[in-house]
């Protein structure tokens, strides 16, 4: 004889709540992620195109003409 399903069981109404509100989190944290590694991205990206300008300018004004 097998014994009863617990809490978490999987056939019982509160696992499958669990799981549900797990899988509910997990995607909203991926996506908040998501939008903050793109934010870092692009900051970055800027960041080092800006760096990469400022550099060749200050380049150009002590070549040797």
């Amino acid at each position: 004889m097998t014994p009863p399903p617990g809490l978490y069981s999987g056939s019982s109404t509160l696992a499958l709540v669990a799981r549900a509100s797990a899988f509910g989190l997990g995607l909203i944290y991926g996506n908040v992620k998501l939008k903050a590694l793109k934010v870092l991205l692009s900051l970055s990206l800027s960041l080092s195109l800006s760096l990469s300008l400022s550099l060749s300018l200050s380049l150009e004004s002590f070549s040797v003409k």
